[in-house]
């Protein structure tokens, strides 16, 4: 789907301002590097515990990605992912959206 490709160039944009290679991500995830490549082609969904975690790591509280605010709510007791565009969503499992695109 665009928006999974769209949001892993975000993530990889993100990774390369942070001075980390895949495989410095991919370690401080507990991910193997092919698994965060996936992630970053877009090729594979994000659970929502690693999109949190890859959020906290590279400094980043929300991404925007198809006109939808990807935003972390790190005070909630697990990680949950508001999703924003005039209604405001919480998404639990995987980064899936295309029900709402």
């Amino acid at each position: 789907m665009l928006w999974m490709r769209e949001l892993g160039d975000k993530i990889k944009e993100e990774r390369r301002r942070a001075g980390l290679s895949q495989e410095a991500l991919a370690s401080k995830l507990s991910v193997s590097r092919v698994q965060l490549g996936n992630y970053e082609k877009g090729n594979s969904a994000i659970p929502v515990n690693i999109f949190a975690e890859i959020a906290r790591t590279l400094h980043v509280r929300s991404f925007t990605v198809a006109g939808y605010k990807l935003v972390v709510d790190e005070y909630q007791p697990k990680p949950t992912l508001a999703l924003r565009n005039n209604s405001h969503f919480h998404l639990a499992g995987s980064i899936f959206l295309g029900a709402h695109l």
